[in-house]
């Protein structure tokens, strides 16, 4: 293979390492030792194949944690330190343009300052500073070498709008639900909807269907069925994302929690 240099990887498993030999050093002049003893709650797995009852429990491991997070060194990647949530201290990335074979660096981005074209190292001498107006990177190349931002395909005024279907909710009309005033429907599916497509380099025609008789809620299981058959251009909606769904039509990233855990 070809030796392309040493990358950034090498300096973190370097610098990795040297965490590694300075928490020990320290562990054993604060008068630690490697004792391991077995762990009682697998006394009951001494039959399982995987002979899981003959592992040993390391018994200094809390005392050498917290002496890994309190280690503290320049190291080749930067300064090496942990902070209160046990994560790197002020880590920072080089934001990358790729164009075709090369890469072009634009600028920064830490969670100190956010994006910038200064290095970060710099910025921490000054306030903190996250402000949208401070979040700027240099020029981006765009395929075909160009630097101005594609725009995409442009709908004519005279298209044909989308139509998109919304479930006319009984409950939980917060987030979506009929309404009387134009563009008849509103909630936060709409509001999140709406501000996505003003996101968007170019116009976007559209209307809204209400999806149901109003009685009750109506099936969301029908209403991707609908989307898959080209009935309705798409859906906007508090539309559970599941397995039989996901196969017939494509959804976007979730955009709010559902408050349920496994």
């Amino acid at each position: 293979a070809q030796h392309t240099g040493i990358n950034s990887y090498a300096f973190y498993a370097y610098d990795a390492a040297w965490t590694a030999a300075l928490a020990l050093d320290s562990f054993f002049n604060q008068g630690g030792n490697l004792t391991f003893n077995v762990d009682p709650t697998l006394s009951g797995v001494s039959r399982s194949s995987l002979n899981l009852s003959s592992l040993h429990i390391f018994q200094g491991g809390q005392q050498l944690l917290q002496i890994l997070l309190a280690t503290r060194y320049p190291g080749l990647s930067g300064e090496f330190q942990f902070d209160s949530q046990k994560n790197l201290f002020r880590p920072a990335f080089d934001v990358l343009n790729v164009v075709g074979t090369g890469s072009n660096q634009i600028g920064y981005w830490s969670n100190y300052s956010g994006l910038s074209v200064i290095a970060p190292e710099k910025l921490y001498l000054k306030p903190q500073n996250t402000s949208s107006s401070s979040q700027t990177l240099r020029s981006v190349i765009w395929p075909g070498q160009v630097t101005k931002q594609p725009r995409g395909w442009v709908f004519p005024n005279n298209g044909k709008p989308l139509q998109i279907a919304v479930p006319n909710r009984v409950s939980y009309k917060e987030f979506v639900s009929k309404d009387k005033d134009p563009p008849g429907v509103k909630g936060y599916c709409i509001d999140v909807f709406e501000a996505a497509i003003k996101l968007l380099p170019y116009p976007v025609l559209r209307n809204y269907v209400l999806y149901g008789d109003g009685l009750r809620n109506p099936s969301f299981d029908d209403l991707v069925y609908d989307v898959s058959q080209n009935t309705y251009d798409a859906a906007v909606g508090d539309i559970t994302i599941v397995t039989n769904r996901t196969r017939i039509v494509d959804f976007t990233q979730p955009y709010m929690e559902s408050g349920l855990v496994v």
